[in-house]
């Protein structure tokens, strides 16, 4: 029965699987490996007619032992296991031409479904599967698993690519010598002193041009080596082939500007892709996993690309989850989704589906993918409206929130984002997300370098959390509070450039004469550190139009802000000083918050949590979102529970709005609202059917029972 002996290819002796449970008290049974493929069969044909598979959408899974050619019982069996669940992926498994005849005669049309793992030598690599008669069915290029940077550009290469950079910025080389080198450097003329700059290595904390430069040109560097490989494989691959690598979120779900959105931006990739782990960390709730989501699709929408996303049926993960994350990311635009492995414990000692548990799971499986295929090409060619609030991510706080990573002496921390701990920015933005879509406003993300090429145009409101901000990004910031938009900053604000030097027309914009930022936690999981973290302080706002007098507590910074002849104080500490100064600019207005509103709102919903969160606090929603609703920002799709998410995509063939459940019991009605789309006049539930439409002041509703999730074909 031995796990060597049976994992050979082909196995060296002859075997007999067995599935031996460990645990007597959930089963006494001993399955050999073909019963325990029969029994999954049988489930999987309770759950009703096989769907179609989706063609369009794709979905990936990952089956052991499964042959399309001359296959024994038990590969024939996995591979039907494929089959009946939906999945459309089947060519994935094709070793050569003569497979994908195989395939035909098994009734299934051959799709373009092959992940090619990136090669040293890809135009061999497509040679070699054109041979095989498999080239035109590949989808995609793998560039790895959870990776990090990997310069290939050989150190005295870097160096020269890091200073030329430098050049053309017209940057002093003094400001990027070491201090070891600096006396040695001082002694030349300047052109010479560029010998004793240098890309890699530790990066000393007191020299903070370097920091920053060396922190953010090291990904421009790692993007353009990826970008010359991206374009050999459009060039050697079929038409519409994607690049990608799963970049996982651990810890901090920390969609970091440089690796997560400007990479794809710059071309180094063309398919971003991520994962959800929400039961492995410490996260607010599922719903947070959104702000990621948003964080892809912003990548994706440089150059109108698809984005994948895993949602995994590990051990841990419940067959509810699993099937509320697929609705969440194909609602958020998501067009590739990677199950990963759907086999079970005898075939993987990690990265399964429990035997025991699988029924449930295969049944979230084949319920999604029987959806999906109902609104396959018309969810496919859609994609998501433009917000009119965005989150703005500056770069150059991510920068300065690894500090402890560039400075490190560890090779592996330097290079990797896996180890960021600085994170309570990051968990402040995903607040503010959740708040804002806890009220039904869409919210887009930009980062300050979007900014700085004009990419505020249509956003009313910005929520800005961080200390630091791409100069080059304040001009235009300015100008569009001036022309009407309104800017809410905090942790910081963006009052220092990316050297840590003083942006006075931040300050200026916010009416703001002096301000300290006090940071005492950096570090944060939120649902094992604020239900018993006690405040720093506390904020009593006042003087925020619309908003009713609204105290909360102060997490992890406090910013002590003193208002110039022009600000406004609106909100002040239990010392009656100020802690949240205004500055109205004829139709728009920026407010500086000295404590994190995000934080705070999370707070009361990690406190004896079970499952998932519900109690959110109105009074800091309203708050949070009041500038949203003073603007008179546009919601798309409204629904009648905050813990019901509603997105709206539309394309080509029509609309689709895609609701998603984040309560822990289902909802027996909740009513949905329509006003991005006065004009409908139906709307099919996948799940229940045509719907009644009743037509309100409001736009369109109807009402529904809501479980996890589901899609809305609205005409």
């Amino acid at each position: 029965i031995g796990y060597a002996v049976w994992f050979a290819n082909p196995p060296r002796l002859p075997t007999l699987g067995l599935l031996i449970p460990v645990d007597p008290t959930r089963s006494r049974r001993i399955w050999t490996l073909e019963e325990a493929a029969e029994q999954q069969l049988q489930w999987i044909d309770s759950f009703g007619p096989t769907p179609k598979a989706p063609r369009y959408l794709h979905f990936i899974c990952h089956q052991s032992w499964l042959a399309l050619k001359n296959p024994t019982r038990l590969e024939r069996l996995q591979a039907e296991i494929v089959r009946r669940l939906g999945y459309g992926n089947l060519t994935q498994f094709a070793r050569d031409g003569e497979e994908i005849e195989a395939l035909r005669q098994m009734g299934v049309e051959p799709q373009r479904a092959i992940i090619a793992h990136h090669s040293d030598d890809l135009a061999g690599q497509a040679r070699k599967l054109k041979e095989a008669g498999l080239w035109e069915y590949v989808r995609l290029v793998n560039f790895g698993d959870e990776i990090d940077i990997k310069l290939t550009t050989p150190p005295a290469e870097q160096d020269a690519a890091f200073v030329a950079y430098l050049k053309e910025k017209g940057l002093d080389p003094l400001d990027f010598v070491r201090p070891e080198d600096e006396l040695a450097a001082r002694a030349l003329p300047p052109a010479e002193q560029w010998r004793y700059v240098r890309l890699g290595g530790p990066l000393p904390p007191d020299k903070p041009k370097l920091l920053y430069e060396s922190g953010t040109f090291r990904y421009r560097l790692w993007a353009r080596e990826l970008a010359e490989q991206t374009r050999i494989v459009e060039a050697v691959f079929p038409p519409g082939t994607v690049t990608g690598a799963n970049f996982s979120p651990h810890l901090s779900v920390w969609p970091d500007a440089r690796k997560w959105i400007h990479l794809f931006r710059d071309g180094g990739m063309s398919m971003p892709w991520s994962e959800d782990w929400w039961w492995q960390v410490p996260e607010a709730s599922p719903q947070s996993y959104g702000y990621l989501l948003t964080a892809l699709r912003h990548a994706a929408d440089y150059h109108q690309a698809p984005y994948c996303f895993y949602t995994i049926p590990d051990p841990g993960e419940s067959a509810e989850h699993l099937l509320r994350m697929n609705y969440f990311a194909l609602g958020h635009q998501a067009k590739m989704i990677d199950h990963f492995a759907i086999y079970h414990q005898a075939y993987a000692t990690c990265d399964y589906i429990d035997f025991l548990e699988s029924r449930d799971s295969f049944r979230s499986i084949h319920r999604i993918l029987s959806a999906a295929s109902q609104v396959d090409e018309r969810l496919y060619r859609a994609r998501m409206r433009r917000a009119e609030v965005a989150i703005l991510i500056p770069s150059a706080s991510d920068v300065w929130n690894t500090e402890d990573l560039l400075t490190s002496t560890e090779p592996e921390k330097a290079n990797s984002l896996y180890w960021a701990q600085q994170n309570v920015d990051n968990h402040e933005r995903k607040a503010l997300w959740l708040a804002l879509r806890h009220a039904h406003f869409p919210v887009d993300v930009v980062t300050d370098e979007d900014v700085a090429a004009g990419g505020l145009a249509g956003y009313k409101v910005v929520y800005l959390v961080g200390q630091e901000i791409v100069a080059a990004a304040v001009p235009a910031l300015v100008e569009w509070v001036r022309g009407g938009g309104t800017l809410i900053g905090s942790g910081g604000g963006g009052l220092l450039n990316e050297y840590r030097e003083p942006l006075p027309a931040m300050s200026a914009l916010y009416g703001v004469a002096r301000a300290e930022l006090q940071r005492p936690v950096r570090s944060l999981g939120p649902s094992t550190d604020l239900p018993k973290m006690q405040p720093l302080d506390t904020i009593t706002v006042t003087g925020l139009p619309g908003v009713a007098r609204t105290t909360l507590p102060v997490y992890c910074y406090r910013q002590t802000l003193q208002p110039d002849a022009e600000g406004t104080v609106l909100g002040t500490y239990s010392d009656g000083s100020p802690a949240l100064v205004g500055r109205e600019w004829g139709a728009g207005r920026a407010l500086l918050a000295g404590g994190l509103a995000g934080l705070a709102y999370l707070q009361p919903s990690q406190v004896n949590r079970r499952d998932m969160p519900e109690q959110f606090p109105r009074a800091l929603r309203a708050l949070i979102t009041a500038p949203a609703q003073s603007a008179g920002v546009a919601r798309h799709v409204v629904t009648s529970d905050p813990l019901v998410e509603a997105t709206l995509q539309e394309g080509p063939l029509g609309a689709i709005v895609t609701l998603i459940s984040f309560r822990n019991q289902p909802q027996r009605a909740v009513t949905v609202g329509l006003p991005g789309l006065p004009a409908a006049r139906s709307v099919r539930s996948i799940q229940h059917g045509r719907l009644e439409v009743t037509r309100t002041k409001a736009g369109p509703t109807v009402r529904l029972p809501v479980d996890q999730g589901d899609f809305l074909v609205v005409d």
